[in-house]
């Protein structure tokens, strides 16, 4: 007997965006498009292999209908394997700092393609820094000092984001076996400056290896649009002999900050900036 395949398509899913609240990242935000998964025949028959989500998007402007999503200048397909009917969360890369406009078609095995699914839009929140050096210029042995004055905020109205680790690559000819350790304090009191007062203390002392420290919070620190300040701090130790002349200084180590909840957008060296797009 002669078999023809059902070339009924998939029906329309029924999108919901949203900021994503779960991926680590120090450069682009994160939008999770969720929905539940359609049938191979409109709403039941699962899904085989060779199945897709055709998932389009875009900066300029609500994709609420087939020729805006098929000119939409973002695409990316994703595995629709699955079962009809389960929930279904897709994380989709975006610039932080605006609002992205989103839409999807499912394309079964046989090349059969769902209606569009309804139009969504989301924010990606935006975490800015602004980082200043603050060292001082006359360093003794075991003496604590801050280095970098790091701030912190997100932009959008009631935006929020959760700060987690900060990287920090030390420069000079001071050798890591001269620095005892490094860590990250909260500017508390809030008065912009360093001193033996600020006793929030964020992340456990840690040692430079290969002139690199990662600063991780033993809790994350919730970031609004009200600018935080933290210190990148370092103890020298008692016991080594400086030479003469001997220099030092901090900086971030590349995209040095982490966050979640967030994109993330600073610049770490003058002249360099780190605008989360390769």
């Amino acid at each position: 007997a002669q078999q023809t395949a059902d070339l009924t398509p998939p029906s329309a899913a029924a999108l919901s965006a949203a900021q994503d609240a779960v991926v680590e990242t120090s450069s682009v935000a994160w939008v999770s498009l969720s929905f539940n998964a359609p049938g191979e025949n409109g709403a039941v028959g699962d899904l085989q292999s060779g199945a897709v989500y055709d998932v389009r998007w875009s900066s300029h402007g609500t994709l609420d209908t087939v020729a805006k999503y098929a000119a939409a200048p973002n695409a990316q397909t994703y595995s629709a394997v699955g079962t009809a009917g389960a929930a279904v969360t897709i994380k989709v890369a975006v610039d932080p700092g605006k609002t992205w406009h989103f839409a999807l078609t499912t394309r079964d095995q046989y090349g059969a393609r769902s209606g569009l699914s309804n139009a969504v839009s989301a924010f990606a929140r935006h975490v800015r820094e602004k980082v200043t050096d603050v060292a001082s210029l006359n360093l003794l042995q075991g003496q604590t000092t801050a280095f970098l004055k790091v701030q912190l905020w997100t932009e959008g109205a009631a935006t929020t984001a959760e700060f987690l680790k900060l990287k920090v690559r030390k420069f000079g000819t001071l050798p890591d076996f001269a620095v005892s350790n490094v860590a990250l304090f909260e500017d508390n009191p809030a008065d912009g400056v360093f001193t033996a007062g600020d006793v929030s203390q964020l992340t456990s002392p840690t040692v430079f290896v290969s002139s690199a420290a990662t600063l991780t919070l033993s809790a994350a620190d919730t970031l609004t649009t009200s600018t935080k300040t933290y210190f990148v701090v370092a103890t020298l130790r008692s016991n080594f002999l400086p030479v003469a002349g001997a220099s030092m200084s901090l900086r971030l180590d590349g995209e040095g900050v982490t966050v979640r909840g967030a994109g993330y957008e600073g610049v770490d060296f003058p002249a360099s900036k780190f605008d989360g797009v390769d």
